[in-house]
């Protein structure tokens, strides 16, 4: 009776876009496009000194008693001398804070907002610090640059992994061939050994032994051949995977080299 022969399924090559974004094609995992890092948060935030165009009764005394306590150094624990009249008005330490930090935030505005607006970022925004000022840009312009590549990278990722599918399918296709060329000859081997224990004892017998024989050597001549088949095609992939590593450190290596340069650029 023949053993039943079950061919390896081909690889597909439809692009499958996994919930994290991940891209699959074939056995080939490409990382999703990139749209840039999420923005800095926007700090603390506490109640605003109100501008003195909207000062009205109480609170035009406190403002001024805010402006006029902050103007005084502070404490060496970092704290301001209240004094009577920011006691009689209500003012606090928090006050106090807020007031720097909004004087602090109208300075870095002046220092960045025409870079952030250059470079498509959101202006200075309350909590803000300089250092949230540069990250915004440096986000803003890592987002354009990869708005302006990740497509080409996708593009060219996918069709690296398309071509490598179609490779390995090629592989499993003369596998498969192999496989069934094996089959058919152990189909056929087992045939004769059945007809050969009819025949031990008739003239054929040396015959079909010498048939057998070559059967056999056609076997595992078959089998060799399927051995080097699978060995070249794993060179093969192992081959494609060392060029698309290539790739990718090369782009690295181009990316780091752009930061360099725009750190460089705001250096100067």
């Amino acid at each position: 009776m023949s053993d039943l022969y079950m061919p390896e399924p081909l690889l597909s090559t439809k692009r499958i876009v996994l919930p994290d974004g991940t891209i699959q094609i074939g056995e080939t995992l490409i990382e999703g496009g990139k749209v840039g890092n999420l923005q800095v948060g926007r700090g603390e935030m506490g109640a605003i000194p109100v501008d003195p165009e909207k000062r009205s009764g109480k609170n035009i005394f406190k403002a001024n008693a805010i402006e006029e306590i902050a103007k005084r150094p502070p404490k060496p624990d970092g704290t301001y001398d209240i004094g009577y009249i920011g006691k009689m008005t209500g003012v606090t330490q928090k006050d106090i804070e807020n007031y720097n930090t909004t004087v602090d935030q109208r300075k870095l505005a002046r220092a960045y907002n025409k870079q952030l607006r250059e470079a498509g970022a959101r202006e200075v925004q309350w909590g803000d610090t300089e250092l949230t000022a540069q990250n915004l840009i440096d986000d803003a312009l890592e987002k354009k640059k990869l708005q302006k590549n990740e497509p080409k990278r996708l593009i060219q990722e996918e069709r690296a992994a398309r071509s490598l599918t179609r490779d390995q399918n090629r592989g499993i296709r003369d596998t498969n061939r192999v496989l069934r060329a094996e089959q058919t000859e152990q189909n056929r081997y087992n045939d004769i050994l059945e007809r050969q224990n009819r025949l031990e004892e008739r003239e054929l017998y040396n015959r079909d032994r010498d048939r057998l024989d070559r059967i056999e050597q056609r076997r595992e001549n078959m089998l060799m051949r399927k051995d080097n088949l699978q060995f070249q095609y794993a060179q093969l992939a192992q081959l494609e995977r060392q060029r698309e590593q290539d790739r990718r450190d090369k782009a690295l290596m181009m990316l780091l080299q752009g930061f360099q340069n725009l750190g460089e650029a705001f250096t100067i």
